[in-house]
């Protein structure tokens, strides 16, 4: 399929697009057997307003896809917008979690700026965009107040996107230190939720943290996301 041109009017109609039944309401009622359909879509403000069989009689401005592929918009549930794009400047000298993770710390401390982390932030969102990706969920490093950098700057990508890509935060932090300070607000009003790494190594020890880290965080509204890693799993 060659490049399209879209309408500018606001309703418009994609024709004969290629469509997998699986993701059709009532499959049965669109004609063939295969696993996937050809279809007409009238779209109205942005949204999907009909479904119809190619060639049904929907009117008005469209963009034949001949028989291109539709699908529904990405989620991506677990990234690290904040350590993206850092490669060239201090790159994983041999492919290890480990090391990944001492990089990572190191180019945090010296680098990781508002200016910085907005500038990866959005970059990162911008290529999720243009490949179809409405909605992302990144883990914010919140260690040795980067959280004071980094959440305002979530915040504010957060109303850049919003109408685009639905943007949700995660704290980055182990169940110990974040017993010690409170992590910071993404907003005057709303608290993100907190993740809680441990490399404790009994099974009963990480649940005792877990559970103290949940009444503390439970108190501040704050939604869980818990990670425990014991001897490498997770």
């Amino acid at each position: 399929m060659i490049a399209q041109t879209f309408p500018t009017e606001p309703a418009y109609v994609l024709r004969n697009a290629t469509v997998a039944r699986a993701l059709l309401a009532q499959p049965q009622s669109y004609p063939g057997e295969g696993e996937t359909v050809r279809l007409d879509l009238a779209v109205e403000r942005g949204r999907l307003a009909r479904i119809r069989p190619a060639g049904a009689g929907e009117v008005g401005p469209s963009v034949d896809l001949d028989g291109g592929m539709v699908w529904p918009c990405f989620t991506d549930i677990h990234t690290h917008l904040d350590k993206g794009q850092i490669w060239p400047r201090s790159p994983n000298p041999d492919g290890r979690h480990a090391s990944a993770r001492t990089v990572a710390a190191a180019d945090r401390t010296a680098y990781w700026s508002a200016a910085d982390v907005a500038a990866r932030l959005r970059f990162g969102l911008r290529c999720a965009y243009a490949h179809g990706t409405r909605a992302v969920r990144t883990h914010l490093d919140s260690y040795g107040g980067q959280d004071e950098i980094s959440w305002p700057v979530l915040a504010a990508m957060r109303a850049e996107w919003a109408g685009r890509v639905a943007l949700q935060g995660v704290s980055l932090i182990a169940i110990g230190r974040s017993a010690t300070r409170p992590l910071a607000r993404a907003s005057p009003t709303s608290w993100l939720g907190i993740t809680a790494s441990s490399a404790l190594p009994r099974l009963v020890d990480v649940k005792i943290e877990i559970e103290t880290a949940r009444l503390r965080e439970r108190k501040h509204a704050v939604e869980e996301d818990v990670e425990v890693r014991l001897n490498g799993d997770q």
